[in-house]
């Protein structure tokens, strides 16, 4: 007999939100180079993009089991990955490009609020 599980109504909502907001960062961060206009995104930023995608969902694990330098990882990989869509708006490719960084940065900027609210810092270790 297996010991009972916590139920996922018991956790916190703002962790939850957290999780679905990086999930959907993370797993749209790949899809970057189908957009029309993506060959006018450098090489480089795409291999960025990715490797700050597995860092958020490496971060999100350990924010998920209740560690404080989860929280931190994810909050500094994500101020980098809004950081780095600044040039998007200056270089002006094209509109899907464009609108791609956008919802990056504004998802971005939510995750980091999430991830600073007390009610997850409670939680942790």
């Amino acid at each position: 007999m297996t010991a009972p599980s916590i139920p996922a109504t018991t956790r916190n909502p703002i962790l939850l939100w957290l999780a679905a907001l990086v999930l959907f960062r993370s797993l749209g961060a790949p899809l970057a180079f189908l957009l029309p206009g993506s060959d006018e995104i450098p090489a480089g930023a795409i291999v960025v993009g990715l490797v700050i995608a597995v860092a958020s969902l490496v971060g999100l694990a350990a924010l998920w089991r209740g560690q404080r330098w989860g929280a931190w990882l994810l909050i500094a990989v994500t101020a980098l990955d809004v950081l780095s869509s600044i040039p998007a708006f200056f270089a002006r490719p094209s509109g899907w490009v464009v609108t791609a960084a956008a919802v990056g940065a504004i998802t971005g900027i939510a995750v980091i609020a999430l991830a600073r609210n007390r009610g997850v810092w409670t939680q942790l270790q």
